[in-house]
């Protein structure tokens, strides 16, 4: 177990027992496939759902619908072979869309490799809105060229918190399956608050 897995159960001690409720309960949700592609925030071998999975994608999955959490996805035009197959899922990546680029290694952290954009890319907020919910998604935000983590296949929601939230401000997930990789970054308005739950 990670440490930031470790961080998140231990965060899920502290909660009042409503929200340790709400939490179980979408663990339940979790496994019994009701969210469309939770693979974007985490993803395991067997499907199981830990605790922290399920806390870290309560998190993650209510930023998101807040607009706090910005992201666009990328079509790779392949899904991602095991990890230990670095060269090969470095071909994979060599034809990403213009201004995309990726690199991948095995032996580093954080990481499985490195998203990068060499100029300017429009991200979606995605934001809730009960009054119209045929509009809940919409572009809105532009972000200069930088570059985030690349989790490439299985990993952890607390992972994906924690590259988001505390390392760098995004994370690239592509996970197995998915021909498209997910680029997640925080929108840095909010990000004395999210700071917070750290």
């Amino acid at each position: 177990m990670s440490i930031s897995d470790r961080v998140f159960e231990e965060k899920f001690d502290r909660l009042s027992n409503a929200d340790q409720l709400a939490v179980l309960d979408i663990r339940r949700k979790l496994r019994s496939d009701f969210y469309d592609d939770p693979n974007w925030i985490f993803q395991h071998y067997r499907g199981e759902v830990s605790l922290s999975d399920a806390y870290g994608f309560t998190v993650i999955w209510s930023r998101l619908a807040a607009g706090k959490i910005l992201h666009v996805d990328i079509k790779v035009g392949h899904t991602p072979s095991p990890d230990r197959c670095v060269d090969f899922n470095q071909s994979k990546l060599r034809r990403l869309p213009h201004p995309f680029s990726a690199s991948v290694w095995s032996d580093k952290e954080p990481g499985d490799g490195r998203l990068r954009w060499s100029e300017a890319i429009r991200l979606t907020r995605w934001e809730t809105r009960d009054e119209d919910p045929e509009h809940d998604l919409y572009e809105l935000e532009m972000r200069a060229a930088d570059s985030v983590a690349l989790e490439i296949g299985t990993t952890s929601a607390p992972t994906t918190w924690y590259h988001i939230f505390m390392r760098g401000g995004g994370v690239a997930r592509w996970p197995y399956g998915s021909d498209y990789i997910r680029l997640f970054l925080r929108n840095e308005p909010h990000w004395t608050e999210l700071a917070e739950f750290s």
